[in-house]
């Protein structure tokens, strides 16, 4: 995948569609490298997944249900809503929005697009949301603020994995709710046992929270458990533990 990129970073734009009978592979294999080099969804340059889809339909290629999931990622912006919904449609005459994967994407594209009301339609339509599908909603309510709606999502989740936690974790951090966050937290050691443990994501939220609160001591533990826990404190972690540790003196020296 790396080397398509490579690729289509570095030759001549019109050289990947002189064969217009390349099969849908290759053309999902240029959209999603497209998608992962970066490239700007809103620009019609030979160089976005969305030219490359309207190449890939000009060429009489039909599209499967890889095609859809990496082009709607590419629409992660308000701007993009309309563009968003055009693929939307495409999706459901080619009979491939019920896809799981496409659903999900949907639900990913309408939250990032700021249209919550969209993202629920999708979801509520979806006879029996799998795991991801939960995951989704739950973040997309955490991205507009709506920690309460969020948490009502968690709590109905019939199965939760380190995503589920780590992102309403992330929820109560970005609402400044850090209690909050420290308890979930808690309650996340408490199903360990089943196999969902932390990740680094989630002890570098935790740490923030610890930050926040002041509770320096806390960060400390915190520390020890991400040792306990076998974790290799990059960059990532890195970072959080110092910030922790200059929020929390922060806090103590404030009035």
């Amino acid at each position: 995948m790396q080397a398509c990129t490579k690729l289509i970073n570095s030759t001549h734009p019109t050289l990947h569609f002189a064969h217009p009978t390349l099969e849908s592979f290759i053309w999902n294999t240029l959209i999603r490298a497209h998608f992962q080099s970066g490239s700007r969804a809103e620009l019609l340059t030979p160089h976005t997944p969305l030219t490359v889809f309207l190449r890939m339909r000009f060429h009489g290629v039909k599209p499967d249900f890889h095609t859809f999931p990496f082009l709607l990622q590419s629409f992660n912006s308000p701007p993009h809503l309309q563009s968003g919904k055009q693929i939307h449609v495409q999706a459901l005459l080619y009979g491939l929005a019920n896809d799981r994967f496409v659903q999900t994407s949907l639900i990913n594209m309408y939250s990032s697009c700021g249209n919550l009301m969209l993202a629920r339609q999708v979801f509520d339509e979806i006879a029996q949301p799998d795991l991801p599908a939960w995951n989704s909603m739950v973040n997309a309510n955490v991205k507009v603020g709506l920690i309460d709606v969020a948490r009502k999502a968690f709590d109905e989740m019939p199965e939760r994995n380190v995503i589920s936690w780590s992102c309403m974790i992330n929820g109560y951090v970005r609402c400044g709710e850090y209690k909050e966050a420290l308890v979930l937290f808690r309650e996340m050691q408490m199903v360990e046992v089943n196999g969902v443990r932390p990740n680094e994501f989630t002890m570098s939220t935790v740490l923030s929270a610890c930050g926040r609160l002041g509770a320096l001591e806390h960060g400390k533990w915190i520390h020890a458990y991400i040792g306990k826990c076998g974790m290799e404190v990059g960059v990532v972690l890195g970072t959080s533990l110092i910030e922790m540790i200059g929020h929390a003196w922060a806090c103590r020296r404030m009035p």
